[in-house]
């Protein structure tokens, strides 16, 4: 919501790992951590990781940094 707020809103048809790209090409200081929350949301998403609080609160901290 911050990106899209800004912007940078996910197109219709772009993955998340082709969006946190394009993010990271936004603001190169902030790609790391967008690529970390892409990362975690894409397993959450679709690769059937097991969603737990320790879990969560990775997701908390990565968007939090990069938002």
């Amino acid at each position: 919501a911050a990106w899209a707020q800004r912007g940078h809103a996910r197109l219709p048809g772009e993955g998340p790992r082709d969006y946190g790209q394009r993010l990271g090409q936004v603001d190169p200081r902030r790609a790391v951590a967008v690529q970390h929350f892409i990362a975690i949301y894409t397993q959450l998403a679709y690769g059937g990781r097991p969603v737990d609080a320790a879990v969560l609160r990775q997701l908390r901290e990565a968007r939090a940094r990069a938002a």
